[in-house]
């Protein structure tokens, strides 16, 4: 998944929570977020700004797969349980950039996930082998 800039300066902002759309992670919570998806870090004294960091640590992933299961996980329901902000505003407003990229934010029950503009998720059933029985 490759994106502008100018879409990665809103995820920046959503990822943060500085729109007050989104959670807000401090700079330990951005850390540990970020580790997950290969970093190595330790928040200490002399941390950069937490925008800063995350506009850092997104760069290396712009252009991976790395990069959609990030946002996947920051628009995962469970991340927002017991915040008083709604999924669906921070989705329609990067909706309205990540479109030029050829993507989309789209709701998948709970959660939300990242496609490519048109295309369609599709669950299939592995058949029952009655060969076996």
């Amino acid at each position: 998944m490759k994106i502008s800039r100018n879409t990665l300066a809103e995820l920046v902002k959503i990822i943060t929570g500085d729109t007050n759309m989104s959670p807000y992670r401090s700079g330990p919570m951005l850390v540990r977020l970020f580790n997950e998806f290969g970093s190595n870090d330790f928040y200490a004294q002399g941390f950069p700004s937490r925008w800063k960091y995350t506009e850092e640590k997104l760069l290396p992933l712009n252009g991976t797969t790395s990069l959609r299961r990030l946002v996947n996980t920051i628009f995962d329901a469970t991340e927002w349980i017991g915040k008083d902000l709604k999924p669906e505003i921070a989705a329609a407003h990067l909706n309205k950039f990540l479109k030029f990229d050829g993507f989309e934010l789209s709701r998948d029950g709970e959660h939300f996930k990242v496609l490519e503009i048109g295309a369609v998720a599709v669950q299939f059933d592995t058949p029952l082998d009655t060969t076996i029985f």
